[in-house]
């Protein structure tokens, strides 16, 4: 193919790397070149009208999720608030110290604090 035209004010180093980017391009046959570029566009068509509607769709049910982890972070606080330390969720520190920790709000909980 025809050679680029130089820009103005090039530096030799600029110059250089120019020519050797040109080298390595022109290998390639003109039908070759014509042949990749109608590839290469036709895969850009593909990313902009199948994927881009996509892309948007999983967006949409991105924010979808997000709502509801929102929900499920307000839920979670009151419940850590308030938390009654439910069986399942205690567990004990030291063997026979009677300091337990609830795995869900994670705090300490001594067998002398509960009798009161």
């Amino acid at each position: 193919m025809a050679r680029r035209k130089a820009p103005q004010n090039e530096t030799v180093q600029e110059m250089e790397t120019r020519k050797e980017r040109e080298q390595i391009s022109n290998h390639a046959t003109r039908s070759e070149k014509v042949s990749w570029e109608r590839q290469y566009s036709n895969m850009q068509k593909i990313l902009t009208e199948e994927l881009q509607p996509i892309e948007d769709e999983i967006l949409g049910l991105i924010g979808k999720k997000n709502k509801v982890f929102d929900k499920i972070v307000e839920l979670r606080d009151e419940l850590v608030r308030d938390c009654i330390h439910p069986y399942e969720h205690v567990a004990g520190l030291e063997a026979g110290t009677g300091v337990y920790v609830c795995t869900f709000c994670n705090k300490k909980v001594a067998l002398n604090d509960v009798s009161k």
